[in-house]
């Protein structure tokens, strides 16, 4: 029989410490995810903070069951305080905790049931940051772990969009949307791959499907706001920009959007107002500044401009972006050759079909028919269901007498032109009814063709007659 050592408290006290001590790790664990579901990050942060504070070492090996199932609530822990600090753009902070789960998985049943969701927050951890290899690493090891699961394939796919490789994107999310195909963020995540690679059609068709299943997804009708404006369908673009804005009222990118939108509308006026809201929400971004100098300028406010130009000095700028909005506002204004040059230094930055259809109008504008020309096969090399662009290539080889090219450019543009778009549908109408009547010397049945054209044509005049 061995002595009791009088330093050692009795084990029935040590017993009870222990028991206090797990109905308080329990306790804080529940508090803090319950601050975390009613968006408490803060608190909820301080909660697992002092449950994992209160914990043994999780990487001791456990010498009893209730030591074991208290180092798993030590790892929820570690993994919700993780998903915390995610939520408040903590990243370095989360990452560590996630690590921390990550490295105790092999041994710990809770850290392996949350093995594959810490890969996940961990990788889009380290692409808020922009170390896009690590966040790569991490999604590739979800996406095996998972066994091919639709977050994963999304995460992952979501990650390949800010890394400009849409097509690999856009493969992920369909395998996501396979997987499940209800799973409404992946429509969002696509629909923005789609806008992103120019392939507005797409794009609409996905972002319409996120706007089903989340009614109140701001970010969904933003984007295909954009989708609308790049299609030149401004009524549409118009509606969804304003529907973001109501969902979203701190949606900076949305006020942006729209304000480029007014300001091609000729309002600069009001534009205006959205440029200003838009850098009230984010004062950071060196772009709002500059297309709030360009609107100023249209108003002839020179100092205003001078003063928002002095501004960007150590701000960030999407120059492209830049670029092309500037571009537009000077081809609406006429001034051809100067959105000439800003097409160009926007597409030596990113070159993309929007930005070579718009230079390949306003070289059309000057009579640059070739230059032109080039540009638009260009766009459409680019972005193929890029439908708008197939109709300005189609008037430029009537133009050039290019009949047979014409007449099938404006086939591709005819067939997806929304009924709503009656100013580009006469366009479309007029500019077939004239090909075929020049080609009809080869072919009698142009004839025929033409005239149901040209009926098309006056019946969509007569339809916008304020009296009809």
């Amino acid at each position: 029989m061995t002595a009791e050592n009088p330093a050692d408290p009795p084990a029935d006290i040590v017993m009870n410490q222990s028991m206090q001590r797990d109905r308080s790790a329990q306790n804080w664990l529940s508090r803090g995810m319950e601050c975390a579901q009613t968006h408490d990050f803060q608190r909820a942060i301080a909660l697992f903070t002092r449950l994992i504070h209160l914990a043994p070492d999780p990487t001791v090996a456990p010498t009893t069951i209730a030591y074991a199932d208290h180092q798993d609530t030590v790892v929820k822990g570690y993994y919700h305080r993780g998903c915390a600090l995610c939520r408040t753009q903590q990243y370095d902070l989360a990452i560590a905790d996630f690590t921390q789960v990550i490295r105790l998985s092999d041994s710990l049943i809770a850290a392996a049931e949350k093995r594959v969701e810490s890969y996940i927050h961990r990788g889009n951890a380290y692409r808020h940051i922009g170390c896009y290899e690590l966040a790569l690493d991490d999604l590739n090891a979800a996406v095996t772990s998972a066994g091919n699961s639709a977050q994963s394939y999304g995460c992952r796919g979501l990650l390949l969009v800010d890394m400009g490789a849409y097509d690999s994107a856009i493969a992920d999310f369909d395998r996501a949307i396979a997987r499940h195909p209800t799973f409404a963020q992946s429509y969002l995540w696509r629909g923005i791959a789609y806008v992103r690679s120019q392939q507005f059609e797409s794009a609409i068709a996905d972002l319409t499907r996120a706007t089903e299943a989340v009614p109140h997804c701001a970010e969904a009708y933003n984007h295909r706001g954009v989708a609308y404006f790049h299609l030149d369908y401004f009524a549409e673009s118009l509606a969804d920009f304003n529907r973001a804005i109501g969902l979203n009222n701190r949606l900076a990118e949305a006020y942006n959007n729209r304000a480029n939108l007014y300001q091609l509308l000729g309002e600069p006026a009001i534009a205006l107002v959205d440029r200003d809201r838009a850098i009230a929400l984010n004062p950071d971004l060196a772009e709002l500044y500059f297309n709030r100098a360009a609107t100023a300028i249209t108003l002839n406010q020179p100092a205003a401009a001078a003063s928002d130009y002095r501004a960007t000095a150590n701000l960030s700028l999407n120059d492209a972006a830049f670029c092309r909005q500037r571009a537009s506002t000077r081809y609406r204004q006429g001034k051809f050759a100067a959105a000439i040059a800003d097409y160009t230094s926007a597409i030596m930055i990113q070159p993309t079909a929007y930005a070579y259809r718009h230079r390949g109008l306003a070289h059309l504008a000057m009579g640059n028919l070739a230059i032109a020309e080039a540009d638009f096969d260009q766009a459409i090399a680019l972005s193929p269901n890029y439908k708008p662009t197939y109709g300005d290539r189609a008037f430029l080889r009537f133009k050039t007498q290019d009949n047979a090219g014409a007449l099938e450019d404006v086939e591709q543009a005819i067939s997806v032109q929304p009924e709503a778009d009656v100013p580009a549908q006469r366009q479309l109408f007029a500019t077939r009814c004239l090909t075929r009547f020049c080609l009809a010397a080869k072919d009698g049945d142009h004839i025929r063709l033409a005239i149901t054209d040209f009926e098309q044509l006056v019946t969509l005049f007569i339809a916008t007659q304020p009296n009809a």
